[in-house]
């Protein structure tokens, strides 16, 4: 596996991981419309382009035999680091990918005095249970448009 920086020749590949990760963790939580609507707009081309040059953002992806099959996304924001989004292809869980794309971010943005922090719609067990597993806690609870929805957001604080 290889962790890189994320390019613009990425933004297919991160809306690809995106939809289905997004697909696998959702399905009663979100309907097919809101996945397409979300994916379609927090992936989409401009705002991937802008997320790619904005200062104090990571955004990295994690190869395996050429194919991308997991990003993350971090923005540092003063002194704190947070989070916004890690996925990985349902099909690769389970294989070190989110492990090593959170050490990435750990070891690269996290050497200063203040806890990591990661968001995460409350829906996904499944990475409520993998930031839980790696000592993160919930320290609050927002709302994040989606579609023509608001849905739960958690801000977890990690180790």
């Amino acid at each position: 596996m290889q962790v890189r920086d994320a390019t613009e020749d990425d933004i297919e590949a991160v809306r690809a991981v995106a939809d289905g990760a997004w697909r696998r963790d959702y399905p009663n939580a979100l309907s097919q419309e809101t996945i397409e609507s979300g994916v379609s707009h927090w992936y989409g081309d401009a705002v991937v382009r802008m997320e790619l040059s904005n200062p104090g953002t990571e955004f990295r992806v994690a190869e395996i035999d050429g194919e991308v099959v997991g990003f993350v996304h971090a923005n540092q924001s003063g002194p704190a680091v947070t989070i916004l989004r890690l996925h990985v292809l349902p099909d690769y869980r389970n294989r070190g990918v989110a492990e090593e794309l959170l050490e990435v971010i750990e070891s690269e943005m996290g050497t200063n005095k203040e806890p990591l922090r990661a968001t995460v719609l409350e829906a996904n067990d499944q990475m409520m249970s993998f930031y839980a597993e790696h000592g993160f806690e919930r320290i609050k609870t927002d709302r994040t448009t989606i579609g023509e929805g608001q849905h739960p957001e958690v801000v977890l604080e990690g180790p």
